[in-house]
């Protein structure tokens, strides 16, 4: 597989329609120093849930996961699968490794690119919890920008050549107070609960951290 070249790239945003998606680096693509905006959170909560929170006020649109994609391990698929197998051996080594990256970890769910399965283990986003009243203060870019879909729903040249940053790209979707806890939408990550998670089985999951009754999928 090769990515499109540069000249595809010219091509393909010569159409005006296209002016979002080709200026996204620009427009988008900002410098985030985590360390300026996040700090940990050990166990802040009465449930005992650790995660990271706000160091200042935060605003709507603030971009933040680029230093995911830079500090991003890059796993084929196949790969996983494999350190799979020695997981479900007798290696508890193999286990505790195969969790992390099981639960920290995301698939690129980017077309042809969803065989690859990224883990940061410098970036605070790693840690983000789940936000349980369906009001998750930071968001992929996929549902803050409408015209970012066709990234992921059609074949183009800039998606392809910058896939790594676009699967770690999270932008808040609210306002954020010092303090508040960082929370994501764990739903919406292909690969965790694809398919209302009937496949990965992950109902469960959802159930322990926000109850019984929780419905992953209520809008």
């Amino acid at each position: 597989f090769q990515y499109p070249t540069a000249d595809w790239v010219g091509i393909y945003c010569l159409n005006q329609r296209h002016k979002n998606i080709c200026n996204i680096q620009k427009d988008v693509f900002t410098e985030d120093y985590e360390e300026e905006w996040f700090e940990p959170h050990l166990n802040p909560n009465a449930d005992g849930r650790s995660g990271f929170a706000a160091k200042k006020d935060i605003k709507k649109g603030h971009v933040s996961g680029l230093w995911d994609a830079a500090t991003a391990l890059n796993i084929p698929g196949t790969d996983l699968e494999r350190l799979k197998t020695f997981a479900d051996g007798e290696s508890q080594k193999y286990k505790e490794l195969y969790n992390f990256l099981y639960i920290y970890g995301h698939d690129g769910g980017q077309g042809s690119t969803g065989s690859d399965f990224y883990c940061s283990f410098l970036s605070f986003h790693t840690f983000a919890n789940h936000d349980c009243n369906h009001d998750p203060n930071f968001r992929d870019l996929y549902y803050e920008k409408e015209w970012a879909k066709e990234l992921w729903e059609k074949w183009n040249p800039v998606g392809t050549r910058i896939m790594k940053e676009l699967d770690h790209v999270t932008i808040a979707s609210r306002d954020v107070a010092k303090g508040e806890m960082i929370t994501d939408d764990y739903s919406h990550w292909d690969g965790f609960a694809h398919d209302k998670g009937e496949q990965l089985g992950v109902h469960a999951q959802f159930k322990e951290w926000c109850g019984e009754d929780y419905d992953p999928w209520e809008e």
